[in-house]
């Protein structure tokens, strides 16, 4: 197997596990006492995802159309606006 197969799998079975949402959730409950008031500043410092920070989330969302509220969950290349 690949180096590149390798990483690709240890990133599937970390991301591809049932339980990533409840782990997000659990982490930033921790972080933060009240998760029903979080917003995009507070998350930049720690949102991995991608290198073009808070300009880059900012950018996507307008382009997806995305409302306050919404609920949006990303796995590998895939999102899902709920």
């Amino acid at each position: 197997m690949s180096s590149a197969s390798k990483l690709r799998d240890t990133v599937d079975r970390h991301y591809g596990t049932g339980e990533l949402v409840h782990r997000v959730r659990q982490a930033l409950q921790n972080a933060y006492c009240d998760t029903q008031t979080l917003n995009s500043a507070e998350l930049a410092p720690i949102d991995q995802f991608h290198v073009g920070g808070l300009a880059a989330t900012k950018e996507m969302a307008e382009a997806l159309g995305l409302y306050a509220g919404a609920t949006v969950f990303t796995c590998s290349r895939n999102a899902f606006l709920c």
